[in-house]
């Protein structure tokens, strides 16, 4: 398990990376050898996001920081899936 350093500093890169241009998406998606899927920086997040409510529950982190972040796991789905097809 990432250490309580580690794991700030992955939830704010992911976050940044979700916040930048596309331009600098695509170029750090072509690092990883993954572009064009831009999902792989929602999964990012997502993977990140997945140790929350441990940190919570281990008095880690705060409720609402823990509210934050399970809220913007959570955005990529109002617009994914065979459901938002269209969009």
């Amino acid at each position: 398990m990432r250490s309580m350093e580690q794991y700030h500093n992955e939830v704010s890169q992911c976050l940044r990376r979700l916040a930048s241009l596309a331009e600098e998406q695509v170029d750090y998606l072509q690092t990883l050898g993954v572009s064009p899927c831009e999902d792989e920086l929602a999964l990012e997040f997502h993977e990140v996001a997945a140790e929350t409510d441990m940190r919570f529950e281990d008095g880690q982190i705060s409720e609402a920081k823990k509210n934050t972040i399970k809220r913007l796991d959570s955005v990529p789905d109002t617009f994914s899936g065979p459901e938002h097809a269209s969009l």
